[in-house]
């Protein structure tokens, strides 16, 4: 951002998750999990999930998966049920894992 490569108020609410997440990991040392991680965050965008995250996938798996291992993959493809509000959908799911409620 210092050097310019990078406006994030270029990212308006208008632009797609995808673009976003495409924009950043262009930027050396950023990955898919720290794009999503920024856009939640940083940017105040709920509508990514950072699906490489391990707990995350943990609770999913709890809560949608029979507790069976889940992908990253089929994290971001039931997380689209929840459209614009995906990550913060994900962030219920770990406060209900932490406060115990049940599946």
């Amino acid at each position: 951002m210092v050097a310019g490569k990078i406006d994030l108020e270029s990212f308006g609410g208008g632009s797609k998750a995808e673009n976003v997440i495409e924009e950043l990991t262009k930027l050396r040392g950023i990955g898919h999990w720290t794009a999503e991680l920024v856009m939640i965050r940083g940017m105040g965008r709920f509508d990514a999930i950072p699906a490489d995250d391990l707990g995350i996938r943990r609770v999913i798996s709890l809560f949608y998966f029979d507790n069976k291992v889940t992908s990253a993959n089929q994290v971001r493809q039931l997380a689209t049920k929840w459209g614009k509000w995906r990550g913060l959908a994900s962030f219920y799911l770990m406060m209900a894992e932490r406060f115990s409620v049940d599946p």
